[in-house]
C-alpha cells in the first residue's frame, strides 16, 4: 500500500517531463577578429635586392631605400600607395621553393638565411596589393613591382598619429 503514492509520484514527474523539448542551436561561427596586422609596426626600406630577370641599369629604385612605411589593422602606407581598413591572409612556404619557382632565383642570391618564409598577403577590397615575405619579427621583403626590397622593423607601435602624419 505505501508504494502506491510513491508510483503515482513517480509517473506524475515522469509525465510531467516529458515535454516537447527544442534546442536553440546557433550555427553562426564569427571568427575572432584581428586586432593586430601579422607584421604590423613601422619600416624602413635598407635595402633594394634585383633578381637576374628584373636587373635594371638605372637606378630608379634607389629613392626607395631609407623611405618608411606603416603597416597596421588600420592602415597600410606605402610609397604613395594608402590602404584603409585592409584585409592580412598570411602562409608559411619553403623559401628555395618559393624563390625558384616564382622569381627564378635562390634564397642566397636575394640574402634569406631561414628555411621558411612567411608571405603576408595585403588586400584592399578583396583586391591583392603587395606581398610580404617575412624572415624574422624584424626583418622582412616586400615585392614592389617585382622589386624585393629588404625592410627593417623600426617600432613595434602604430599609432593614429603616425597614420594621420604619413597619409
Amino acid at each position: 500500500m505505501r508504494l502506491k503514492p510513491f508510483i503515482l509520484l513517480g509517473l506524475v514527474l515522469l509525465l510531467t517531463g516529458c515535454q516537447n523539448v527544442t534546442l536553440q542551436i546557433n550555427n553562426a561561427y564569427d571568427p575572432p577578429g584581428i586586432n593586430r596586422a601579422p607584421i604590423e609596426g613601422k619600416w624602413t626600406i635598407i635595402k633594394t635586392i634585383f633578381t637576374p630577370e628584373n636587373r635594371l641599369d638605372d637606378f630608379s629604385y634607389k629613392k626607395y631605400i631609407g623611405k618608411d612605411l606603416i603597416i597596421s589593422s588600420k592602415a597600410v602606407i606605402i610609397d604613395n600607395t594608402v590602404i584603409h581598413k585592409p584585409s592580412f591572409q598570411i602562409r608559411r612556404i619553403n623559401s628555395s621553393l618559393l624563390l625558384e619557382r616564382e622569381f627564378n632565383t635562390t634564397k642566397e642570391a636575394i640574402g634569406i638565411k631561414g628555411d621558411y618564409l612567411y608571405i603576408i598577403d595585403i588586400y584592399e577590397n578583396e583586391s591583392k596589393y603587395f606581398e610580404v615575405y617575412r624572415e624574422k619579427d624584424d626583418l622582412a621583403y616586400i615585392n614592389i613591382n617585382g622589386i624585393f626590397m629588404q625592410i627593417k622593423k623600426t617600432s613595434d607601435q602604430v599609432t593614429d598619429k603616425d597614420i594621420e602624419n604619413f597619409s
